[in-house]
């Protein structure tokens, strides 16, 4: 045998060595269950779907948000002038920095939903980053956060508390969107939109209705996005009403090819100078939103135990005390866990996971402080 017919069989041999070195990677590869992708390809049992008031995995079983808000890229620029704010720079920056470390830390504390703040007018002027790299940064967060099986819901806070803004400028937030969903993906089920925080500061439920279905008509036709929508309710997202929730559910199914809605209902709640969860308040919250969890899709986008000014700013060095109502918020999540939740609600994303004095962790962005241990204790270690 020659020295060249060697070399040839030697070839040959290495050749169908590296083959079949490939194919058993590829045998043990797809004997694992294959992480979603956003090109198109998702993880059947990774899709959410509204059944009647419920979410529900594809599996048929309930899936109950337990989240937190997360300051995750810039969505604003400093009030009043466009300029860059630099705490909100800093604290995004930190937090993008330990998205891995905190989807990890979530995920070990049983979470399964984050809540990320986007701003249309911070991409648009480019002024904290490129519109490639506030779209890039949205795509890395939602695949840290899919990595650890934890869902993503996309919110715009450009509208927040402003009626006259949010009906003449909703439009404004399409380009972010379709940016959003041709980086990330229209089918990838890891991803939720909540097109608008708070966008109206009365219950003019006239003024929320038009920007709003023309928005999810947008989301289902132009945008090919079939996934949940979650819609902030009128006046601060803090009222219900069943009768505009029906006509948004009836409107939704007409977008869909198997007539089937996707879409809920967030509302909010803080304490204000309640210090306990007693009386009227509970009662009123109650009657004209709890209850209907039994027949409409509900969820809480953001509860926590500050509001009106109090733990908002850095006025406090230590945080004070005062603001605190860690009474009123445990009671609260009581209910929600203990009564709501097996009624039908939908569950709660707390605010905030880090930020103000509202955060829920230390400033290693991992640890839980005591906001956020009364959160871990009456809600996320209480519902399943």
């Amino acid at each position: 045998m020659t020295r060249v017919t060697k070399l040839c069989i030697l070839g040959v041999v290495l050749v169908l060595a590296v083959v079949a070195a490939v194919v058993a990677v590829n045998v043990f590869a797809d004997s694992e269950p294959s992480p979603p992708s956003s090109d198109g390809r998702v993880a059947a049992d990774a899709v959410l779907r509204v059944d009647g008031n419920v979410i529900r995995r594809a599996d048929g079983s309930r899936f109950i948000v337990k989240g937190a808000n997360i300051f995750g890229l810039p969505h604003y620029t400093s009030p009043g002038s466009a300029t860059v704010d630099q705490a909100l720079l800093n604290e995004t920056e930190q937090t993008y920095k330990l998205r891995h470390a905190i989807a990890a830390q979530m995920r070990s504390l049983g979470l399964n939903t984050i809540r990320l703040q986007v701003g249309s007018e911070a991409y648009k002027s480019e002024l904290y980053m490129s519109r490639a790299e506030y779209v890039q940064r949205v795509y890395d967060i939602v695949e840290a956060f899919k990595a650890e099986g934890i869902y993503t819901i996309v919110g715009d806070h450009d509208y927040t508390g402003d009626t006259a803004k949010f009906t003449a400028n909703y439009r404004n937030s399409f380009e972010l969107f379709q940016a959003i969903i041709a980086k990330v993906g229209a089918r990838e089920p890891y991803l939720i939109f909540n097109p608008f925080n708070e966008p109206s500061n009365d219950t003019n439920w006239a003024a929320w209705r038009t920007p709003n279905r023309e928005t999810l008509q947008w989301l289902r036709g132009t945008a090919g996005f079939q996934g949940i929508v979650l819609l902030d309710t009128a006046s601060w997202s803090w009222e219900f009403s069943p009768a505009e929730a029906q006509a948004m559910i009836d409107f939704d199914r007409t977008l869909h090819p198997d007539g089937q809605p996707n879409v809920v209902f967030s509302n909010h709640r803080y304490p204000g100078d309640n210090t306990s969860w007693t009386g009227s308040e509970r009662t009123s919250y109650i009657e004209s939103v709890l209850q209907y969890a039994d027949r409409y899709p509900l969820l809480s986008g953001e509860h926590g135990w500050s509001l009106n000014g109090r733990g908002w700013d850095d006025s406090q060095p230590d945080g004070g005390a005062g603001w605190q109502r860690g009474q009123w918020l445990s009671e609260l999540l009581d209910y929600l866990s203990s009564t709501a939740v097996p009624a039908g609600h939908n569950g709660v994303v707390a605010w905030v996971w880090h930020w103000d004095f509202n955060s829920l962790t230390s400033q290693d962005r991992l640890t839980l402080n005591q906001h956020g241990e009364i959160f871990f204790k009456h809600y996320f270690s209480k519902v399943p």
